[in-house]
């Protein structure tokens, strides 16, 4: 299974690009998961532990699309936008 990044970038497994496509269509038309046909995607507010000048830092308030049967998690890419900003701000702080 190869993980794809789309035209209108989420990531998604699947077995090849046309694949991956068809199921980020998918997606925009109804949040049911990708990946297992049955769950319902919700957007999900996490922290994460990132390495950094040799420490270990907290980052909260990351976002995802998160299925409520499999579990699987899809980031879109203004998510990891949004990420990237809030990671560099802590960063920034920190030192």
């Amino acid at each position: 299974m190869n993980i794809y990044l789309v035209e209108w970038q989420v990531e998604l497994h699947a077995e090849s690009p046309q694949e991956a496509a068809q199921k980020a269509q998918d997606i925009q038309l109804d949040p049911v998961c990708p990946d297992c046909q049955k769950g319902h995607l919700h957007e999900e507010v996490y922290s994460d532990e990132i390495r950094y000048r040799d420490q270990v830092l907290v980052v909260e308030g990351l976002k995802c699309w998160l299925c409520d049967h499999c579990g699987a998690e899809i980031i879109r890419a203004d998510q990891v936008r949004e990420g990237d900003k809030l990671i560099a701000e802590f960063k920034r702080q920190s030192f």
